[in-house]
């Protein structure tokens, strides 16, 4: 049985109704759009906990950003960007739990209305929505803005970023589970589509490379490995694999050893972190493997084992590879 909106909206107005200064809680950006896989496995029960568990982090949350105010601490800002199921999602649950920060999902105060709900406000809107915040550390995972990295660090005074990246068997099997848009996101490219982000910032070299596998009948698995390997493509067009804002994180690393790697990035960031253990404890290694089985066409295997190479080269010499 499955948890009945309205209850959802009962716990939050119950929540805010017991406030008297007429500003409702922080929402929860996030919750609504992976609700659909928590109804999939979750009785209704099990639902309203997390709902409930979520709510009073929230309110937590909030009180203790305006009783303990940044006052005069500079506001520390990360964007996450890589691949669309690459655990980014999971690092940013990760910090949504310290009290001192601010995670913005992929929709949020800081991206679009409508129909462009997963893009990124103009840039002087943004600037000015994330000094804002009361929190010591704004996080947002832009995902869609990843082959806008460089664009955003330069203009964000302050900015560092995040690229996550997955072993492809796994995240290949990920992304066509969840979705059916392989084939579509390589045909918006070949087509070269306006105002379609998985379109932008394709170079030349980029473009002929899937004009040449791109079939509308290829098999989903070899669209998704084609699609990973132009995403994470993006991470080494302008050098930002070398660029001291950006920290290249490996999933699997993350979550063999999330505490280490967590307390890493917050040094980095230059932002104090108690209690990572309490941060990392819902991390498992669980999802690990379950790609063996995927098999891709060779030339796009090879491809694939090509950019995994590369990435697994920037992380090790990065800032968070000194930890291995």
């Amino acid at each position: 049985m499955n948890c009945p909106e309205e209850l959802f909206d009962t716990v939050d107005n119950l929540i805010n109704s017991q406030r008297n200064d007429g500003e409702k809680l922080p929402s929860m950006p996030g919750v609504k759009q992976r609700r659909t896989s928590i109804d999939c496995n979750q009785s209704w029960g099990s639902q309203l906990r997390k709902r409930l568990s979520m709510r009073v982090l929230a309110g937590r949350k909030y009180l203790y950003q305006r009783v303990c105010k940044r006052k005069s601490t500079p506001l520390a800002k990360l964007f996450i960007f890589g691949c669309q199921r690459s655990g980014t999602s999971m690092l940013c649950d990760v910090f949504h739990r310290d009290l001192s920060t601010e995670v913005l999902y992929e929709t949020s105060r800081i991206t679009c209305d409508g129909h462009d709900r997963l893009r990124l406000r103009e840039v002087e809107q943004v600037r000015e929505l994330l000094e804002r915040s009361p929190a010591r550390l704004v996080v947002a995972k832009p995902i869609v803005e990843s082959q806008n990295a460089s664009y955003w660090l330069d203009q964000i005074p302050g900015l560092q970023a995040v690229w996550m990246y997955r072993r492809y068997p796994d995240q290949i099997r990920s992304h066509v589970t969840r979705f059916d848009s392989q084939r579509s996101n390589l045909e918006s490219i070949v087509r070269q589509e306006q105002d379609n982000w998985r379109s932008e910032n394709i170079d030349d070299e980029m473009l002929d490379l899937v004009r040449q596998f791109y079939r509308p009948e290829m098999r989903r698995q070899d669209a998704a490995g084609l699609y990973w390997y132009l995403r994470n493509y993006h991470l080494f067009r302008t050098g930002l694999h070398k660029d001291p804002r950006v920290h290249v994180l490996c999933y699997e690393e993350l979550v063999r050893s999330p505490e280490d790697y967590v307390s890493r990035l917050y040094d980095v960031l230059d932002v104090p972190v108690v209690g990572t253990a309490r941060l990392c404890n819902f991390v498992d290694t669980r999802s690990i493997g379950h790609g063996e089985s995927m098999e891709l066409s060779p030339a796009i295997a090879d491809l694939c084992d090509d950019m995994m190479a590369k990435l697994q080269d920037a992380f090790m010499q990065g800032s968070l590879g000194t930890l291995r």
